[in-house]
């Protein structure tokens, strides 16, 4: 589904429930060669003028004090004590 058909709406992939699909939440070693790690990037550092514009960026866990100042605090803290529900369609 496009960005503009879901407006105001959370878009499930159903299809990536299935054996061999997989989702990677933000900096989290995948299971690749090189333990590659998921770093969200704002759409400022990969369109116009950027370093990321012109090639795909790759962070690795080997890496880590290269990338580490992009934390700017622990992404993880306050995850046990997330309280969230989905409204109920209109």
């Amino acid at each position: 589904m496009t960005k503009s058909a879901r407006t105001g709406r959370i878009f499930l992939d159903y299809l990536r429930n299935e054996r061999g699909a997989t989702a990677v939440a933000p900096y989290s070693p995948r299971a690749r060669a090189g333990a590659p790690v998921s770093i969200p990037l704002a759409w400022s550092e990969i369109t116009g003028s950027s370093e990321f514009a012109t090639h795909r960026p790759t962070f690795h866990v080997a890496h880590f004090p290269d990338w580490r100042p992009r934390l700017t605090r622990d992404p993880w803290r306050t995850l046990p004590t997330t309280r969230q529900s989905l409204p109920a369609l209109l």
